[in-house]
């Protein structure tokens, strides 16, 4: 089956490799699946749990099924089968996952002190995002120093490796590491998706509407749409507008993907 022939599809993840997530509906409600770069349906979970991948096995994804409890099973889309769940490297400690999963600076075996908060996040090869209290947040480096602190509601990485999308009091915006704002915190949420920041603001009685934005914070797509996601390359976008799927580019320009 192809993905062209869902009635209603909702969502398409970022492609790794060759493979890519898929959300849509039916008559019973929201499913998940797996798609190939050609558009093709390869898994379609028919338990209808969130479906994840496996990031050091690019071919399997896990999902749960309905047994009581339910059991984490793992499908290899290139076998076409339920396989043995895969062996991945040992568990570590979180700050130790973090570290490893940036796959840009070296295996620390001394954890700082300041690992050991409740909750942390990768930012860039230099910042890790920490929480005291899990509830606000702030930037160290990997040495340890308050590079900014803990002020935000939430955090995330931005298009700079000293850039953060954050949100403080109901907006967002982006900030670097020296406390100034590089787009200001004039939207409801921000994010950084591949090449750009996807921005969403809530109009007077209207629901919320996602807009594009370049490094410095320029409208490159107007806020009309109910989702947008850099979901393949740097210049092909999924979008949802007025409850129709389709593709666009960063110029705004609709595109034909499959």
């Amino acid at each position: 089956m192809h993905i062209k022939e869902l009635k209603e599809l909702t969502q398409i993840l970022y492609f790794e490799g060759d493979y890519a997530l898929f959300r849509a509906k039916d008559g019973k409600g929201l499913y998940h699946g797996v798609i190939n770069r050609k558009g093709e349906i390869v898994w379609n979970d028919q338990w209808r749990h969130i479906v994840l991948r496996v990031h050091e096995y690019p071919n399997i994804f896990r999902t749960h099924n309905d047994e009581n409890p339910p059991k984490t099973i793992f499908y290899d889309v290139e076998k076409h089968a339920f396989v043995k769940p895969p062996v991945c490297k040992q568990e570590l400690s979180q700050a130790q996952r973090i570290v490893e999963n940036a796959q840009h600076i070296p295996f620390i075996k001394d954890i700082p002190d300041f690992f050991n908060y409740p909750s942390l996040c990768y930012l860039s090869e230099e910042y890790i995002g920490f929480s005291p209290e899990n509830y606000n947040w702030g930037v160290q480096d990997l040495e340890g120093n308050i590079v900014l602190p803990v002020q935000f509601d939430s955090i995330g990485s931005g298009g700079e490796p000293n850039h953060f999308a954050v949100s403080k009091d109901n907006k967002a915006g982006v900030i670097n590491d020296k406390g100034k704002w590089v787009i200001p915190p004039v939207y409801d949420s921000i994010h950084w998706r591949r090449a750009y920041y996807v921005a969403y603001i809530k109009e007077p009685r209207r629901k919320k509407k996602a807009g594009l934005l370049d490094k410095s914070g320029n409208v490159l797509v107007p806020f009309e749409y109910d989702f947008l996601d850099p979901a393949y390359t740097e210049d092909v976008i999924s979008a949802k507008k007025r409850g129709r799927f389709l593709f666009i580019n960063s110029h705004n320009e609709k595109i034909k993907l499959f």
